[in-house]
């Protein structure tokens, strides 16, 4: 792996791949850790593009998340309702700087949109519509990580389980079980 690394080629996950986890010893125990690979979710981030202090609504990456709300059993209202939600309290263009902050300084206590990138899942609970229903219906498929815009996935990465994704990210070009079966049919290595 190193030997890619210095070559410029990326090293690559494949299903056969090994184990990614690992025992740790502690003064005081033992930390054991499992890796997942973050590019098998769609990114809540993705419903913005932008950099700095500047993003704005992305209508490939808002189109991948409602995609995949409604994989998961929400509406077709409620999930456009949860995207602009989420776009509202990340997005600094397309209105007044605070402009989403109504539905929030209403509230005890008040609070005020993110208007920047999520940093972490649980900041999901404070955006409007983001119920602990709706949560852990999302979870196993919506994840946050650090980059904005359309998600990107790991093909190689995908279990059979994770179709979902791979549905939200066709844009509706497979049925679950398609996007089942071309998983399935993958090379392991």
């Amino acid at each position: 792996m190193a030997e890619d690394l210095v070559s410029g080629a990326l090293p690559r996950t494949a299903l056969a791949g090994p184990p990614r986890t690992g025992t740790f010893p502690l003064d005081q125990g033992v930390m054991q850790v499992a890796v997942r690979d973050a590019s098998t979710c769609i990114n809540a981030n993705s419903v913005v593009s932008g950099a700095g202090d500047i993003y704005q609504r992305d209508a490939a990456g808002v189109a991948q998340v409602i995609a995949l709300m409604e994989m998961q059993g929400l509406s077709s209202a409620k999930s456009n309702e949860l995207a602009d939600a989420l776009v509202g309290w990340i997005d600094t263009v397309g209105g007044a700087v605070g402009a989403d902050d109504a539905a929030y300084t209403a509230l005890a206590p008040p609070y005020l949109s993110g208007s920047e990138p999520l940093s972490e899942f649980s900041e999901l609970r404070a955006i409007r519509g983001f119920t602990p229903d709706v949560l852990a219906k999302l979870r196993p498929w919506l994840c946050v990580l650090p980059g904005v815009g359309p998600s990107r996935i790991n093909l190689n990465a995908l279990t059979p389980e994770q179709a979902p994704v791979l549905v939200a990210m066709s844009g509706g070009k497979f049925t679950p079980t398609q996007a089942r079966d071309l998983l399935r049919r993958r090379p392991a290595t």
